[in-house]
Parts: C-alpha cells; structure tokens; sequence
C-alpha cells in the first residue's frame, strides 16, 4: 500500500500498471469497450499511516505556519486527525491544529494523488473512478474534481441498517458542481450473505442510492475462476469468516431474471443523468469523514424537511469559493443545482470568506434558514483571533437580515421556508416518506420518486419499515405529465391529473419502497397522437388514452362521473365486471440445484407437486413443500383460469401475484409479459393476453441458492465458518395470494367532444 499523499507514490502505481497491467492485450481490450476508467477503492488505510515526507513542508504552504512544534496535538488522534491525541494543548489550540492537519490531509489526498493519477490516464484517454472517503477528506468538494466519485452500499450504511441516502449526497453534490453525470455506487456486498441477497433487497439498496444522487450502479462480486480443493457452488472470493455477498454469475438461479433487472436499472440512470439537477435548498456542510450515523452531522433522511417534500444536498465551505457559486437573484448555483434556499445547520465554525460570501447572499435576497446557534469562529490556528472576529461579525449581520430565519432544531426548518416563501418541487396533500430527485432539460422535468424505507437489518430478509404511500403530488413544470415505466421501458401519457399554476396535480400511489419516474415535458414523448382531455378519477378507478380518447377503466360496474381538469364534468358507464377469481391451485415444476461432479458443475433435480391454497388464500413456500424443505433452484406455476364464453374487449384483468420470493416472470396463453415490478406485483394487466374460455397463466420463479448451500456449508472447507445464505432460512416461491381482478373500461364523454 503506497502512499496516498505522494506524488512519487501515486506515479509509481501509474508506472506499474503501464508495465504490469496495461499488457498490448489489455489496451486491446479496453479500446474495444471505449475508454474505460481505472478505479480505485476506498481508503482504508491503517490508523498510523498518516503522513508523508513533504507534509510538514506543504502543511505550512497550505496553512501559513510550521506543524512541527504543534506536532503532539496531531499524534495519538487517529488516522481522520479527529480522535483524542495523547497530548493536547489548552484554549481549543490544538483542536485548531488538528482542524489544520485534516483540511492539509485532503489537500495533499487530491493535489498529490488524484490529479497524479487523472494527469496519467487522461493522457491515455481514460478516467479515474474512486471512492473518495475513509480518511480526512473533504468529501463534497474532492468528488468535484474526480472523473467518476463513488460510494458504496457497505461503508455508506448505518451499521446494521441499510444504505444512508444522506452519504451518497456527499459525493452527489460534487459531481452537480463539476457538471459530470456519472455518479457511481459499489453494491451490494453485504456481510454474511452470499447466495442469500434477493433482488427486493438489493433493489432497496439501490433505490436508496438513487434517491441520493447515484446514476451508476456496479455489482460487487463475481467469482468466476475456480480453485482447486474447491467444493460446490465453486470458488468464492471473500473466502474468510462471515464473508460478503455476493457471487454473481450463471451459479445464481436468479441470474436468468438478472437481465431484466440491469435494463431497469440502466433506464432509471439514464433518466437520473438527463440535463441538469434541481434541488430546493443547499445544506451548508464542513466535515473531513463520512459520518456514521445518518442524524449525525447530516439531516436524517426522515427529518421534517424531507417528509415536507423539501430536496436538499450538502456543500463544504471549498465549493463556495468556486467561481460559479453565485446567486443571480432568483436562485442560488444557478447553473449547476438552481438552489431556493440556504440552510447554515447546528455549526459552530465557518471559514471567514465563507461567512462573508453568505452574507452577500442573503444582502441579495437569498432566503437562509439558521438551525441552533451561529458560528462563532473560523477553523485552524493561523490568524485565528482575527478571523474569529470577522465570522463574529458576518454572522450578527447575517441573523439581522429579513429573510434570515432563525430556528431552534431541525423540526422547524419546513416553516421557516414557508415563511421566505421557499416551495417544494414536489408538494404533497400529507406527510410522507416519498423522496424525490429532479433533473431538467430546456423542454422536460425528470422526477424521479421513491417511497423511503429503511431495513431492519442489512442483509436480513425483515419487513421494511414505512408505509405505501397514496397521496397527491403536485409537481413543478409546464406542459403534459407522462409516466416512464422503467421496468418495460413504455413511455405513457398520464390522463388523471389536473393544473395548478405552473404544477401539475395528481394522484400517486407506491407502495413502500417502490420508484416511480414521471416526466412533465412540452414535447411529445410517446411520438403518439397528443392526447385529448384530463381529468381527476374516483377511488379505485384509473385513466388512460387509447388513440387520443380518455378511456375510464375501473372494478366498479355502473355510472361514473368525472371531473374534467377544464372544470367540467365528463362521464363513463362501466358494464357489468366480473367478480375477483382467486387462483388457488398450481402445478408446480421444481427444478431443485444439486453439488455436480465439480466444484462449478450444478446437477437439476426435477420434482413436480400440486400447491393447494392455504386458509386464507396464502400458498405454501417451498420450505413446506415435500422434496423442496432445503431446495434451491428454479420452478414454473402453471394454472387455468376460464373467464366464459362472454368475455369480451370491454374488459380485462389485473393479475395480483401476492407475495414472491425471490424474481418473478408471466406468461399468459403462451405469450411472455413485459418485466413485472418486482417491488409491486399487484397490478399486472393481463388484458391485451386474455381470451373467453379457458387461460393459462404461468409464473417462472427463481430463487437464492442459500437454502441449499446453507446445508452445503457444513462439508465444504472454504465456507464452513461463513453464514453462507444468511442466517434463517428462505421461503421461497409464488406465496400469493394470487387474485385474477377483472375490470371494464369506457370512454369518457366529453362536453364538446
């Protein structure tokens, strides 16, 4: 592990991998994938690696003095400079010093290492990918200058919970200011859970992210080499105790359902990286560590302000000397994330140039909310008393200022924005845990909306917590709203919805933990007729355009009055809707993965068995069926359902598959649906598929391979001291209940039409 403070140290690793890495082979390679980046992981270097042979030399360039007389202030305090040194000295001197020390560490981190290594592959036609965290970084403002900045779903979690969206804005912030788009993520390694991640945990992850700024996603793990020794399911490469997740790769009998998966994804980013971000409020922010707990020095991400609807993200104190950090009088960073509003939140110090550049803000006009007591001094030791003064003085100013408001916690930020008339993007009619990112172009408003939840536990299949979420949203933009569905890649023009201003109005429903993309845009973007008029529906109903005409479809037969977002009044009448049919009875083909003859050879063990509803309408899991109690594999539901001889076009049906574990696909009378939401498979239509008489519907199911190498576990060297699978085993299959929910549809008419 080289120095990561030297310029002779990251040359050094630029000049082995042009003589040990980037073989003819290998260039060949990577020409036929484009440029491709080199990456480097986070630092986890030990505690007492913490300096370099020109550090006190640049120390006093940087900071305007010599470290070596305050040098016992900085040993003993840990490899971040911030823990408890073993000598210190009096009136706050050396706190200031170590204040000095960290902001020097990230300065020598990005001026030595990362511009060495950008410098080397750019002259090659490359860049640098990194995790800019584990050390004394100033994370915001290093992931600005790199390339690519990265996270990752391990070091950014909560210990035991799940993925923070509060640190990935850390790293999301910078890349906004650089006005790069690709801001990438390392997923999903969870401890102790190979074979054992379901796609719902893993999406969950990566939701989180997103709703953080990530636009890239990268599996962590893919062990495809073998080893000799090795035992079934083959070699894994975090072979130690406990272990991580996750073995990606043909071994998996989800990796058939993995393709689906990745196209979701790769359209949810591409939506995350259309033009440019727009956020509510900038958070100013002034650490060298990623905190650890997500209501540490960052806002939880179920803080007031968010359950407000309010999009915020972090900014340290080097971002406000940027020559773009200007406010025009309307909004603040303009041409990078268009900020409303400042929030300056439970800060004891501020730079001095810092604190006078809010207060030419807020002399401008800029709204700023004050959480808790202002700074009172500036970091590091040079001219200290002096500096001190001048924040002192900046900030009396600042709080006498109109549109300055002061507030004692975090609780009170929403109406203290209300008050200097800052707005939400996305306003809703309650409280909720619904998130939202806005990107925009010159004709369009991506927003990007997910119903927050939080793991009980990483890695453990637990209930999430939070709640589905049915509300109203009204979102800023001009034009007609349109919903992209990232699981089928359909573009479709929303019907039910009305205008308010410049917002558009209407209804949302997620379940928890689910996304949504909604696209409001002054351009067609389904290339389809435009559509004819809009309107509000009633309770379980919905509405849709089919050839320009507004089409009611809804479960309730009879007359339906609607109100049109002209202010008039349109009406629908819906025949007869057959009652819900509840599929309580499937053939089920087992397909059960066996160890083979080798180490990477799987041996299929079929097994066919009859799955008789439950009381209730649940189906019994694998774990209670016989053959199945420790299987892992792949299995078909098969079914016939007979809708009549009087089944007509004026209906359809939603299919409700309940419950599923692990990754599902449809096929209804021969014919493959599109990908179906593996977050919500309540609400499948199947009434383009379905015919009077009878009709099969069959469910391919996959599941982990961790029931059955939890029993492999026990004979095989390289993981028997690794919870392999997870701890408890899984109840796979199709659980339901599973529900045929027939509807009728009818066009609305029109006063005029």
């Amino acid at each position: 592990m080289l120095d990561h403070l030297s310029v002779d140290a990251a040359q050094a690793v630029a000049d082995y991998w042009d003589r040990q890495v980037l073989t003819d082979r290998s260039r060949e390679l990577i020409r036929q994938i484009g440029a491709g980046s080199v990456f480097e992981d986070s630092l986890e270097l030990s505690s007492t690696m913490k300096w370099t042979p020109s550090f006190a030399r640049d120390f006093e360039k940087y900071r305007g003095y010599s470290v070596l007389r305050y040098l016992p202030a900085v040993a003993g305090a840990g490899e971040a400079g911030n823990g408890k040194p073993s000598f210190d000295f009096p009136d706050g001197i050396g706190a200031r010093i170590r204040e000095d020390y960290r902001q020097s560490w990230s300065d020598l981190y990005l001026n030595n290492r990362v511009r060495t290594l950008q410098k080397w592959l750019h002259g090659q036609g490359r860049t640098l990918r990194a995790q800019p965290y584990g050390n004394a970084i100033d994370a915001p403002y290093v992931a600005s200058q790199l390339d690519i900045p990265e996270g990752e779903s391990l070091g950014f979690g909560n210990i035991l919970l799940s993925t923070n969206v509060e640190k990935h804005k850390l790293l999301a912030a910078g890349a906004h200011m650089s006005g790069r788009t690709v801001v990438s993520m390392e997923c999903c390694a969870y401890l102790a859970l190979p074979y054992g991640t379901t796609a719902g945990q893993n999406l969950q992850e990566i939701y989180r992210a997103y709703a953080g700024g990530v636009t890239q996603q990268v599996w962590s793990g893919f062990p495809y080499a073998d080893l000799d020794g090795a035992t079934w399911p083959g070699w894994d490469g975090f072979a130690f105790p406990l272990v991580f997740a996750e073995n990606w790769g043909p071994r998996q009998p989800t990796w058939q359902h993995y393709r689906s998966i990745n196209d979701h994804l790769g359209r949810l980013q591409l939506v995350l990286r259309q033009g440019r971000p727009r956020f509510d409020v900038a958070v100013y922010w002034r650490s060298f560590d990623i905190p650890q707990l997500e209501d540490g020095i960052n806002i939880p991400t179920a803080s007031a302000l968010a359950r407000d609807g309010y999009t915020y993200e972090y900014l340290s104190p080097a971002i406000f000397r940027e020559p773009y950090a200007v406010y025009d009088g309307s909004r603040l960073f303009p041409q990078k994330s268009s900020y409303k509003a400042l929030i300056l939140r439970q800060e004891s110090v501020i730079p001095l140039d810092t604190a006078r550049r809010f207060v030419s803000y807020a002399r401008r006009g800029l709204p700023i909310v004050i959480v808790g007591t202002l700074p009172s001094r500036t970091p590091g030791y040079y001219k200290a008393a002096e500096e001190d003064a001048g924040v002192q003085a900046a900030m009396q100013e600042l709080q006498g200022l109109p549109n300055v408001v002061t507030v004692a916690n975090d609780d009170a930020i929403p109406g203290a924005l209300a008050t200097l008339g800052v707005e939400p993007s996305v306003r809703r009619d309650q409280d909720s845990g619904l998130l939202s990112l806005r990107r925009q172009t010159e004709d369009t408003d991506y927003y990007y909306l997910f119903n927050y939840t939080r793991a009980l536990a990483a890695g453990v299949d637990l209930p999430l917590s939070g709640a589905d979420a049915d509300l109203e949203a009204a979102l800023e933009g001009e034009g007609r709203p349109y919903e992209l569905d990232a699981w089928s890649g359909a573009i479709r023009p929303i019907a039910g919805y009305r205008r308010d201003g410049g917002r558009i109005v209407l209804p949302l429903q997620l379940r928890k933990g689910d996304v949504r993309v909604i696209a409001i845009s002054r351009r067609s973007l389904d290339g389809g007729p435009r559509p004819g008029a809009s309107a509000v529906a009633g309770p379980g109903a919905e509405l849709l355009y089919r050839g320009g005409q507004l089409v009611l479809r809804s479960s309730q037969p009879g007359e339906h009055t609607l109100s049109l977002a002209d202010g008039t009044s349109g009406g629908a009448t819906i025949a007869a809707v057959p009652a819900p049919i509840l599929l309580d009875r499937w053939q089920l083909k087992a397909d059960a993965w066996e160890p083979g003859a080798s180490a990477t050879e799987t041996r299929i063990v079929s097994h066919q068995v009859t799955v008789n509803a439950l009381p209730g309408g649940m189906l019994p899991g694998w774990l209670l069926l016989p053959g199945l109690t420790i299987a892992s594999g792949q299995g078909r539901y098969s079914t016939t359902v007979n809708l009549g001889p009087a089944w007509s076009g004026g209906h359809g049906a939603w299919l409700d598959l309940g419950s599923v574990l692990d990754t599902a696909a449809v096929t209804v009378n021969g014919q493959r649906l599109p990908p179906i939401n593996l977050l919500d498979p309540s609400r499948i239509d199947l009434g383009p598929y379905l015919q009077p008489g009878d009709n099969s519907i069959v469910v391919d199911i996959a599941t982990t391979l961790g029931n059955r190498v939890r029993i492999s576990r026990l004979t095989n060297p390289y993981i028997a001291s690794g919870l392999y699978g997870g701890v408890l085993p899984q109840n796979y299959g199709l659980l339901g209940p599973v529900r045929l929910m027939p509807y009728g549809e009818a066009v609305v008419t029109v006063p005029g039409a």
